[in-house]
């Protein structure tokens, strides 16, 4: 198993809380091996991989790890979408269908209240959740029963 420092990883604060980013072949190599990070365990190797398949075919999705006041000393995937006008968020994946044409793809949600766990505010985080710009259904151009701001392809 690898221990990784924090000093040698990309750091982003997002509503408030650290969010540390591996590096592609760090990731692979932590879903293989597992891995901690300056000696506390990576949580859910699992998780992460299922999320790691989609974030690393797509330039504007990380996948971050923070410990957040509930994290029992370990560290928690969590993906962040990157906003080119609002900076990064978090965002949950999650598989939708278009109620119009039938669609079927993943889209990033931030209206998880849960994803919001161990920032400083989690109202404010989510209310600034909600100013992002939704995206809608790539192929009619319908808005989703959800909010999404991001979408595969």
């Amino acid at each position: 198993m690898v221990d990784y420092q924090l000093t040698n990883l990309r750091r982003l604060v997002v509503d408030g809380e650290d969010f540390f980013i591996l590096d592609p072949i760090a990731v692979e190599r932590v879903l293989l091996e597992g891995a901690s990070i300056d000696g506390a365990l990576l949580f859910s190797e699992s998780l992460a991989g299922v999320a790691w398949e989609i974030v690393k075919k797509y330039p504007d999705l990380d996948l971050g790890f923070h410990r957040g006041l509930f994290s029992r000393n370990k560290w928690w995937a969590c993906v962040l979408f990157n906003s080119e006008e609002k900076g990064h968020h978090r965002v949950n994946l999650q598989n939708e269908v278009c109620s119009n044409c039938g669609w079927q793809g993943v889209i990033g949600n931030p209206l998880q209240f849960e994803i919001y766990a161990g920032s400083e505010d989690r109202e404010k985080a989510f209310e600034r959740a909600k100013q992002l710009n939704p995206v809608n259904c790539p192929n009619c151009s319908e808005p989703f029963q959800v909010f999404a701001v991001w979408v595969g392809e």
